[in-house]
């Protein structure tokens, strides 16, 4: 065979390896408060105030608070990742406060090809984005 034959090349691309590193880490207070003209009965919320898990972002950890103490409270996670809490309160009351407090991570993620290492962006949805040519 000639050196010009149809053989397959046994180069290979330079492998990537994809790295990840914590950040930042914040500490998040919310805090809803109602306030009613007359004493209420009964109160029943859901609030949606704890963090998602996402490739670029760690709720390392979280807990909504409800006063008064509810008779019933319950979290929960839906098909798409976002996490409640519903609470019902029927202690007599004419204020009522909601506070969630939780500590999030970024996470910055790198890639690691050829022995370059090159940042890379991620979106809302978790897709793995490759900087173009004209950023770098």
């Amino acid at each position: 065979m000639s050196a010009t034959d149809d053989r397959e090349s046994t180069e290979s691309a330079p492998s990537e390896t994809l790295l990840a590193a914590e950040g930042r880490t914040y500490e998040l207070t919310h805090v809803t408060t109602y306030t009613y003209s007359d004493v209420v009965t009964g109160s029943y919320g859901v609030a949606v105030l704890t963090p998602r898990e996402l490739p670029d972002q760690a709720c390392r950890d979280s807990v909504v608070e409800v006063s008064p103490e509810p008779a019933y409270l319950v979290e929960r996670t839906d098909f798409y990742g976002n996490r409640s809490t519903y609470f019902e309160v029927f202690t007599d009351h004419e204020r009522l406060e909601v506070t969630s407090r939780s500590r999030v991570s970024d996470i910055i993620v790198t890639v690691l090809t050829g022995g370059l290492i090159v940042p890379r962006t991620v979106t809302y949805e978790g897709v793995i984005v490759r900087p173009s040519a004209a950023t770098q």
